[in-house]
Parts: C-alpha cells; structure tokens; sequence
C-alpha cells in the first residue's frame, strides 16, 4: 500500500472512532439526564397543583382571589398591623412609675360571652348592636365611682373600649391581660397603666375563667396574674377583688363592688381572694 492510501485510512479509521465515541457519549448523556428532565418536570407540575405561589412568588406574597378562595391574610401584614395597634394603643399607656402607688386596691374583672357574635349583616343594620362591624365587641368602662380603685380587664375576645369618669393628668389605674386583642375608641392619654395580650405576642396570659368552677389550673393562673399586677400597682395582696362578668357591654367600677348589665357569674371580695390565692402569693415573696 503507498503513502497516500495508507494515510487515508488511517484518517478514516480516526473520523470513524470519533463519530463512534460521540454517539456513545450522547447515549450515556441521554440516559442520564431523561429520568432528571422527567423527575423535574414532574415535580414542577406538583408543585403547581399544590401550591399557588410557586411561581415564583413566596408564601408571604401571596393572595387569593376569586370568589370561593378566601384572602390569605400574610404574616407580614398581621404582624404589621399589630404594630400599628399596639402603637396607637402606647398613646393612651402611661409608665410603670405612674401605675405604682396610684390606687389602694385592685378589681380583677373577667369578661366572658356565652354566645356567638351577630351576623355583619346585622350589625350593619343595626350600628348600635354590641360589637363593631370589624369585630370588636362594643365595650364601655366607668370609672367614675372608681376613686382609688385600679382594674385589670380580662377577656378572651376582642374588645373596643370607651373609658370614661377619667380626667386629664389621673394617674393610669387601667389594665389589660388576655388572649385577644383589644382596642380603645375613647380614653384620655395616660389613662392605660399597662397590657400584657396574647395577640400582641405574650405569653402566659390570664383568661376570664371562674375560680370555683374550671380547676386547679384556672386557679394557678388567676393567682399568677393577681400577684403580676398587685406588684404592678404596689397594692397589697389582701386588697384585691374579683368579678366574673357574662355578656357585658358596660361596666362601672366602683369602691367595693362592680356593676354590670351583663350578669355577675361570681364575685370574690377581697378575704375570698386571699384565701384563693394566699398561699400561692406567699410562696413569690
């Protein structure tokens, strides 16, 4: 064979190992990359079925729309308008220095509701029913008879308040503990000595319960609380009072007792009190 052929048939022997090498390649590439593309696509596809922000949205972007889904209200959002609530609300909150020493004694009142809210249609129908179209149940406090009387307010549902029988530069003798939030219409600047409420990020919140009817638990939880905001206000344990109040829009407080046009559920003076929570408040000294 000569020079010329020779050559020749070693640059085909070349071209053809290289053509062979490339298919190969391909099919090795090919076998591995299909089940991936499927796998991917297949969970793309998921993905989507389930959750409507996939595309590229976050969960904290997202809102539903259409009639029958209902708005996603975000984490971000709620958290910024507690915020907004809470800051509105410091308005009418005066320091813990004002609070001690400003009362003698200590009404602990707890609010609960034995039936469920009006319709929105109803209210709108009606704007002098008790609750507030965003919710809120319509609440006024009188303090007028109040004197040196400092009160916690406990609820487990959203509240409005309207305070009133408060003047300008009172030292604040008003408190708010629960697992709702609450809001105020009408109050004057300084009047709120404090709030300790779930919704707002607490813990270990009081809920309105009924010392001689819900357990041991409730017990441990109201004396929590009355030792909290009789040290708040500096007033002795054996000056503090207790009213369970149902389905209240008002409430007045005077020297020694509380007034409702909701029902009384149970009432402990201050000697009832003491015998409830003394020994738990004597072991926190």
């Amino acid at each position: 064979m000569d020079k010329a052929n020779a050559s020749g048939a070693v640059q085909g022997r070349s071209t053809l190992g290289t053509v062979i090498r490339v298919l190969v390649w391909t099919a090795v590439i090919s076998t591995i990359a299909t089940p991936v593309l499927l796998f991917a696509t297949l969970n793309v596809q998921i993905g989507r079925a389930l959750l409507p922000f996939w595309t590229g949205a976050g969960p904290a972007e997202y809102h539903a729309a259409g009639p029958n889904k209902p708005q996603t209200i975000t984490t971000r959002v709620l958290d910024a308008e507690r915020g907004k609530q809470v800051e509105r609300l410091l308005a009418f909150t005066g320091t813990p220095e004002m609070a001690s020493g400003a009362a003698r004694s200590l009404h602990i009142v707890a609010i609960r509701f034995d039936s469920t809210k009006p319709t929105p249609r109803d209210v709108l129908a009606d704007p002098g029913k008790v609750i507030y179209p965003d919710g809120y149940w319509r609440m006024t406090l009188d303090m007028n008879a109040a004197e040196k009387q400092a009160v916690l307010l406990v609820g487990d549902e959203p509240a409005r308040w309207t305070v009133t029988g408060q003047e300008a530069g009172d030292w604040p003798r008003i408190g708010f503990e629960g697992y709702a939030a609450f809001d105020i219409d009408t109050a004057e600047r300084g009047s709120i000595a404090g709030f300790r409420i779930a919704a707002f990020g607490e813990s270990d919140t009081v809920k309105p319960v009924d010392p001689k009817r819900d357990g041991v638990s409730a017990v441990h939880s109201l004396c929590r609380a009355t030792g909290r905001w009789s040290d708040f206000f500096a007033v002795p344990y054996d000056k503090v009072r207790f009213t369970l109040v149902v389905n209240p829009s008002r409430i007045s407080i005077g020297r020694a007792t509380v007034e409702s046009d909701g029902r009384i559920g149970r009432s402990l003076d201050r000697r009832q009190m003491l015998e409830l929570c003394g020994a738990y408040l004597e072991r926190r000294r």
